[in-house]
This record gives structure tokens, C-alpha cells and sequence, in this order.
């Protein structure tokens, strides 16, 4: 698992990023879960700037594009869904362990953790 966070530490931000060159917050979770077998549907391709509903939407569709379920007792590689002050979702991460999660914002790829984060969060398990 070290090794896996530790190569993602650091990559820039990049809005629309899906590369090692730069992420964003949803394009970071879908090269991270590759690495981790799960085949992500990228959403947000169709996203534009201007509208913040669609990104609501999008990552929204992404629970059931990709049969995801909401879990209680989030594990590695969970996904988590981060929702601004008016319920809407803003931002994606991914569960490491002990409330630690990796995600991107304008910092580049980082860990923060969930006790200090100021945005409420759910998280979503794979359904095998």
C-alpha cells in the first residue's frame, strides 16, 4: 500500500487531469483504483465549468455507474464523497486507514485526514 500512496504524492493539479503530469479531484480516484482493480467510469468528461450541478451529478453518478455502496466503516481504497455547505458533493478522495485519506485539490495529490478536513464526507465501498 506504501508504495502505491507514496507514487501519487506530489502530482500537481490539473483541472481534468487523468494523468501522472497532473489530477484533479475526480481524476485522481480513477487512476488510483485502477491500480487497485477497479475500472472507474470517468463521468465528468462531460463537465463544464461553468455549472456546478453537473459535477454534483456526475460524481453522484459515479456510486451507481460503478455499484458502489455506502459503507459506515470505510477500508482502503474506499471512496470518499465530500459535500459542500449547501449538500452538494465538491470534492472525491480515497480511503487509506485510520481516518487518513488521499486525494487532489489545489495542493497536488496529498493525505490529509478526516478528523481535521472541514468538509462533512460519506464513504463508498465496491461491490465485488
Amino acid at each position: 500500500m506504501y508504495e502505491l500512496v507514496k507514487k501519487y504524492i506530489g502530482i500537481p493539479y490539473k483541472l481534468h487531469g487523468r494523468t501522472f503530469e497532473g489530477l484533479d479531484c475526480y481524476g485522481f480516484p480513477i487512476l488510483f483504483e485502477k491500480e487497485l482493480g477497479h475500472e472507474m467510469y470517468d463521468l465528468y468528461r462531460d463537465y463544464t465549468d461553468n455549472n456546478e450541478k453537473d459535477l454534483d451529478n456526475n460524481i453522484h453518478n459515479i456510486v451507481y455507474a460503478n455499484k458502489l455502496k455506502k459503507t459506515e466503516i470505510p477500508i482502503f481504497g474506499d471512496i470518499l464523497l465530500f459535500y459542500d455547505r449547501k449538500g452538494r458533493v465538491c470534492h472525491m478522495g480515497v480511503y487509506l486507514k485510520n481516518n487518513d485519506f488521499i486525494h487532489c485539490d489545489c495542493e497536488g495529490v496529498r493525505i490529509s485526514n478526516l478528523s481535521k478536513y472541514k468538509l462533512k464526507s460519506e464513504a463508498y465501498t465496491w461491490l465485488n
